[in-house]
C-alpha cells in the first residue's frame, strides 16, 4: 500500500483493482477512503467536501462500519471468484466464505449474475482467529455495496436494498445521522459500542469518509497490547487495519 501522505485523487480506485491480461478491469473493491483526520492531499480534499456538505445541508448518509474482512465477489473469465484486497483467491478466507455462499447465498456462485459488477461484503466470524477486534455471534457475509466495472460507480442505498432483497443478503445497517456537523458527529460516536464506527457517504453516495469509535480503538489497543505511544499515534492517524478500510 501507499504511505498515508501519498494518495492522490486519481489513484484511490487502484487500491483494490484487478485487471486481466488485456487490461480490462475484472474485479475491484472500494476506492481508498480516508479517516476523518488524515492529512494526505486526497484526504484533506475529501474531508473539506464533507464539511461543506454538512454546512450546505447536502444529502449525507451514514452506515455502520463493520469490523471484519472485505470480500470482493467478481466474475473473471466466466468463473466466480471471491478475494480479499491482498489476494486473488481469498487466501485463508476462501473456504469459510465458500461455505457461507453455498449454504446461505448460492446465487452468488452463479457466474451469470452481475458479471460486470463486483459485489462487496464484510466477512464476520465467531472464530477469534478470523476476527479483528470484535468477535461476532455467527459467521456471515454482510453486504456492503456494488461497483460497476464500466464507470466505477457505487450503488445507492435503494439499489443495495433491491440486491439484498433479491439474494436474501444481510445488508449493512444505517446510522441515524442527526448531527449538523462533522465535529458533532465525531463527538457523538466516540464511545459507540459493538461497532468499529461509521462510514459517511456523500456526493450521491460516491464519496466516503470513515470515523472510528474511540471505544473500538481502546479495544484494539488492549487486544494488541499497544503501548501509550502507539495508542496515541493510532488515535491520531486512525490507521487501524480492517477489512473495509
Amino acid at each position: 500500500g501507499r504511505k498515508k501522505n501519498g494518495w492522490r485523487e486519481h489513484q484511490v480506485f487502484f487500491r483494490s483493482a484487478m485487471f486481466d491480461s488485456t487490461g480490462k478491469l475484472v474485479s475491484i473493491g472500494f476506492p481508498k477512503f480516508f479517516n476523518y483526520n488524515e492529512t494526505s492531499p486526497a484526504a484533506k480534499e475529501d474531508i473539506s467536501r464533507v464539511v461543506e456538505a454538512f454546512k450546505h445541508d447536502e444529502p449525507i448518509s451514514a452506515e455502520n462500519k463493520i469490523d471484519g474482512t472485505l470480500i470482493i465477489r467478481s466474475v473473471v473469465a466466466g468463473k466466480v471468484i471471491w478475494r480479499t484486497r491482498a489476494t486473488f483467491d481469498g487466501g485463508r478466507y476462501n473456504k469459510p466464505v465458500e461455505k457461507i455462499m453455498n449454504s446461505q447465498y448460492p446465487k452468488l456462485l452463479d457466474p451469470t449474475y452481475e458479471p460486470n459488477h463486483s459485489l462487496l461484503f464484510e466477512y464476520i466470524s465467531s472464530d477469534i482467529d478470523y476476527s479483528n477486534v470484535l468477535v461476532n455471534k455467527k459467521n456471515d457475509l454482510i453486504f456492503l455495496d456494488t461497483v460497476d466495472h464500466k464507470n466505477l460507480r457505487l450503488s445507492s442505498r435503494e439499489e443495495k436494498e433491491r440486491v439484498a432483497n433479491l439474494l436474501g443478503l444481510n445488508l449493512v445497517s444505517t446510522y441515524p445521522l442527526e448531527e449538523n456537523s462533522l465535529g458533532d458527529l465525531v463527538k457523538n460516536i466516540k464511545w459507540i459500542e459493538k461497532s468499529e464506527g461509521i462510514v459517511l457517504r456523500y456526493a450521491n453516495a460516491q464519496k466516503l469518509i470513515k470515523v472510528k469509535s474511540k471505544a473500538y480503538l481502546e479495544l484494539h489497543r488492549l487486544k494488541h497490547k499497544l503501548d501509550d505511544k502507539d495508542m496515541e499515534q493510532t488515535i491520531q492517524e486512525q490507521g487501524i487495519s480492517s477489512g473495509e478500510e
